[in-house]
């Protein structure tokens, strides 16, 4: 894998390899989080003076396209004179909760809290108890959150209300408080579409919980996705 280090000495080098993967996405390789915000655009006049911005401002990603420097994160990225960058492949948006480890506060007989993420729209989770029921999934590693795809029961679709939908990089069972708040559903739901839930803003994660604040009803989900930014190096 090639990459380009910013500094003043380097810079013909930089530009010899640089100019052969002009608009490319790069990534500082001492930056360890994959999720980048709003992008912020600045003067320069190669990909090597967007580089060395990027290096200024201690940003995390940086493009160069067409005359244009992109710089993201700026500020979050380690404080140093010289960065190594590495260009980045592709970005994708899959659903990272597919077949991913599951915890639930219970399950009715066989309908067990991994039948959310099978993949398959036959399946179902269901809750044994109505004491503030809730479902959470591991995605095994932090990712960037875009957006939370829930499909409740469509027998009982009513019984998906006074939801939270939360968002954590730690485990928890049942006190879901330190997570960030992606959104409340009020509810009750009433049709058959899916619900979608997206993130207030940037959020880094490994865990999405699904609970209802109310001892009403069981938790009764179908299929659970959660959309994520994968940067692939």
């Amino acid at each position: 894998m090639k990459a380009i280090t910013a500094t003043a000495w380097a810079s013909f080098l930089l530009w010899a390899w640089a100019s052969r993967a002009s608009g490319s996405y790069y990534r500082a390789t001492d930056y360890p989080l994959r999720c980048y915000v709003t992008p912020q655009l600045v003067s320069a006049k190669s990909e090597i003076g967007c580089a060395s911005r990027c290096t200024m401002t201690r940003c995390s990603y940086f493009r160069f396209l067409d005359g244009t420097c992109t710089l993201f994160d700026q500020g979050l990225a380690s404080e140093t004179t010289s960065r190594t960058y590495r260009k980045v492949n592709s970005t994708t948006l899959p659903d990272v909760a597919l077949n991913k480890a599951t915890s639930p506060s219970t399950h009715y007989a066989h309908l067990s809290s991994d039948r959310a993420v099978d993949g398959d729209l036959g399946t179902q989770y269901y809750s044994v108890d109505k004491n503030n029921p809730w479902w959470r999934v591991d995605l095994g590693q932090n990712y960037c959150i875009q957006l939370i795809d829930v499909l409740p029961h469509r027998s009982v679709p009513s019984w998906f209300h006074s939801v939270e939908i939360r968002a954590g990089v730690t485990p928890a069972d049942g006190d879901f408080s330190g997570y960030t708040l992606v959104a409340s559903f009020p509810g009750p739901h009433v049709g058959v579409d899916r619900l979608l839930f997206t993130p207030p803003g940037v959020l880094m994660a490994r865990y999405i919980s699904i609970q209802i604040k109310a001892t009403s009803d069981f938790l009764d989900i179908q299929d659970v996705k959660v959309m994520a930014l994968v940067i692939e190096d």
